[in-house]
């Protein structure tokens, strides 16, 4: 039950730089370089890190055979970058805050149609139903991802938005608007409509 995740940040000039790791017992160790950063005013973060082994259990096709494997003695890298900025009308409550990340999947497939696709989706059924294979190793498949959002307030109390998350892989993903009103110091008042597209 015991978890050791030691870290350790320095911060040279506005950048701020840090390093850690994470073992757990019968999971995959694992560690990590993280920043943060600015240019002008946008704001920069980043993170990567490298896995040794990985927790999932893997759907492999080979020559139109389907099997599950997994990997004890591989190593996994994971990174995303991302950028976010804010600007405020001097004069009035008008605001503009924008963000963007891309996340690198390690983890995922080359081609994630072997899940969905003829026999692979066949077997993946069986193989959920005999517990071989849990629904969690079907998450996050695809190895390029990426989300933006855009809020925009008008005044105090009311701003609109936009969050978008997308797979590169199957241009599949969602987009969701939405609305919100500060009615008074303890209630607001949220509404967002989304959007699945794709796959």
């Amino acid at each position: 039950d015991l978890i050791v995740a030691p870290k350790a940040e320095v911060l040279i000039d506005s950048t701020e730089l840090g390093v850690g790791a994470y073992y757990r017992y019968n999971q995959a160790p694992s560690a990590m370089l993280t920043f943060t950063s600015a240019i002008g005013d946008v704001d920069l973060f980043g993170e990567g890190v490298v896995q040794y082994g990985s927790d999932k259990t893997f759907v492999v096709e080979e020559s139109s055979v389907y099997s599950l494997e997994t990997y004890d003695d591989k190593l996994f890298f994971k990174a995303t970058l991302g950028a976010s900025y804010m600007w405020n009308h001097e004069e009035s409550d008008f605001s503009i805050s924008a963000s963007g990340q891309y996340y690198y999947n390690g983890e995922g497939y080359d081609d994630p149609t072997i899940l969905t696709d003829g026999m692979g989706a066949v077997f993946v059924a069986s193989s959920i139903a005999s517990e071989d294979l849990a629904v969690n190793d079907l998450m996050e498949s695809s190895k390029h991802y990426g989300a933006a959002n855009l809020t925009v307030t008008l005044v105090e109390d009311l701003s609109f938005g936009v969050f978008w998350l997308g797979n590169f892989n199957d241009l599949s993903g969602m987009l969701s608007p939405s609305i919100s009103w500060q009615a008074t110091d303890y209630v607001s008042l949220g509404f967002s409509l989304p959007w699945n597209y794709g796959d």
